[in-house]
Order: structure tokens, then sequence, then C-alpha cells
């Protein structure tokens, strides 16, 4: 039966009793409901000041890892440009290098052209003793 409905006039004391029990227990249910509703509330603000301190947390570190990632792109960008540097300076020692062996090559060429004329020269000189030996010999002789 619907207590709603019907003028408390028309009541009788019991129906009056039953109606104001089952209000009371709507009010304690009520009440009950809101009270869960509002420590579901304090904990989810309890949870989402957690949950902001670790999104916070997460920023910093997120921030710090950025800050590293520069510092390692530098230095990789210095490392790039020391490669750079190392390549050029490589191709510039191995150009120096067979400019050197040339000239090493040059140089032995001459020296082993030197010894060529040397041993013509002691030939010659050779060639010479014997005649003067000759020349003493037949003037020893006269």
């Amino acid at each position: 039966m619907s207590y709603s409905s019907i003028s408390q006039d028309d009541m009788t004391v019991d129906e009056k009793r039953m109606k104001r029990a089952t209000l009371t227990r709507d009010l304690i249910s009520l009440k009950e409901a809101c009270q869960k509703i509002k420590h579901q509330i304090e904990k989810m603000d309890l949870d989402n000041r957690y949950l902001i301190g670790d999104k916070n947390n997460l920023g910093e570190e997120v921030e710090s890892k950025r800050g590293r990632m520069r510092a390692i792109e530098n230095e990789v960008y210095q490392l790039e440009r020391e490669l750079d540097e190392k390549k050029k300076e490589k191709k510039t020692t191995l150009l120096e290098m067979a400019q050197m062996e040339t000239k090493s090559a040059e140089i032995e060429g001459t020296v082993k052209k030197n010894e060529h004329d040397k041993e013509k020269l002691q030939d010659e000189i050779r060639e010479m003793d014997r005649e003067i030996k000759k020349l003493e010999v037949q003037i020893r002789e006269m």
C-alpha cells in the first residue's frame, strides 16, 4: 500500500506508525547510501591526489630524461663532428703517406742509379789503375 496517496487525516494510528516507520527506514537507507557515496568521493579525491602526485613525478622524470636525451644528442653530434675531422685527417695522412712513398721510391731509384754510376766509375778507376800500372811499367823499362 502506498502511503503517499492517502492523506494523514484518513489514516489510523497504526497506519501512521507504519508510514512513519517506513519513512524512517527510507530516510536511514538514503542517509547510508549518501554516506557511502560521500566515502567513495573522498576515496576518489584521495586516489586523485596520489595519481596527480604520481603524474607530477612522472612529468619531472620525463623532463629529466629529455634533458639527458639532449645531452646525449649533443654528445653524439660532437662525436660525429670529431669522426668527420678524424676521417679528413686520415685522408690527409694517407695522401701524405702516398706522397712519402712516392718520394721514397724516387730516392731509392736515385740511390740505385748512383750506385750503378759509382760502380761504373769504380770500373773506370780500375781500368785507369791498370793503364797507370802499364804506363809505369813501360816508363821503368825505358
